[in-house]
């Protein structure tokens, strides 16, 4: 019996822990580690591994694997585990590995700042989690991902806090609006028309003033969206734009938003358009 079935025997998780027989092919052996977010090192009787979601019983079975041992487990072990360690000897990454199924990712969740030992890969699923989550934690995390230093994972950050929605994720995309990708950028101005109100509305004005004609363009779109007295304001004044595209959308926005409020007869919604030019 292998030293891990004695670890695991302990925790009441093995039937058996034998070698395979000799004939028998590793690479198409039941217990072959899954390939993904599953990344497995044994040195010396140390353990090094970094997992994100997957089941616990395919972790338990991939070290045995490589340790040359069949793996049988009384019961499935479906618990989806997310943790990252390194070099601890099998009796500590056993025990480190029985307590952290999900959804203890903290310890993973803290190093998209640092990018420590994550591949881009790994951080987009970690966001995806954390949008999944949507705690106040998790709103945390994604600010610290919008510091990322790849543009698709900064742009998938923003993506999980317009999924999150609310007043604190509206405050947290600010500072993504002078992200140098512009497709990070864009991405925010479509996050703020998907979560709307007053404030987002303040925030497109900033949009409003980017570099880039296709973004002031794009917020003014996303401001056409928002219904709200602050968004009609900030529309009016792309009129003035230097570009003959953004101010052609403002126009157009200020037209379509003037006969819904016509068409819906709401006191006073007229009196909130500027004239257009």
């Amino acid at each position: 019996m292998c030293a891990m079935a004695v670890l695991l025997t302990f925790i009441g998780l093995l039937v058996a822990c034998d070698r395979p027989p000799a004939t028998s092919d590793r690479a198409e052996s039941h217990n072959a580690p899954p390939p993904g977010n599953l990344h497995l090192e044994i040195s010396d009787g140390s353990v090094s591994l970094r997992t994100h979601r997957v089941p616990m019983g395919d972790v338990f079975e991939a070290i045995a694997y490589e340790d040359g041992f069949e793996l049988v487990l009384e019961q499935p072990l479906e618990d989806e585990l997310t943790v990252q360690f390194q070099d601890l000897p099998l009796p500590e990454a056993i025990d480190r590995i029985s307590s952290s199924s999900r959804p203890a990712e903290d310890e993973v969740a803290d190093s998209i700042a640092t990018s420590q030992g994550l591949d881009v890969t790994t951080r987009l699923a970690i966001i995806v989690a954390l949008a999944e989550d949507g705690s106040t934690q998790a709103v945390a995390r994604l600010d610290d991902a919008l510091s990322d230093p790849d543009p698709t994972v900064r742009e998938e950050a923003v993506h999980a806090l317009e999924a999150i929605g609310g007043n604190q994720t509206t405050l947290v995309l600010q500072q993504a609006l002078m992200d140098p990708a512009p497709t990070v950028r864009a991405a925010v101005v479509e996050a703020y028309a998907d979560i709307g109100g007053e404030e987002s509305a303040h925030a497109l004005a900033v949009a409003l003033q980017d570099a880039d004609p296709a973004i002031r363009e794009a917020a003014v779109w996303a401001l056409g969206e928002i219904d709200n007295p602050a968004a009609t304001r900030y529309l009016s004044q792309a009129l003035d734009d230097n570009e003959d595209a953004v101010r052609d959308a403002a126009a157009q926005m200020l037209d379509e938003l003037s006969h819904q409020a016509a068409a819906a007869h709401v006191p006073g919604r007229e009196s909130s358009l500027a004239p257009l030019r």
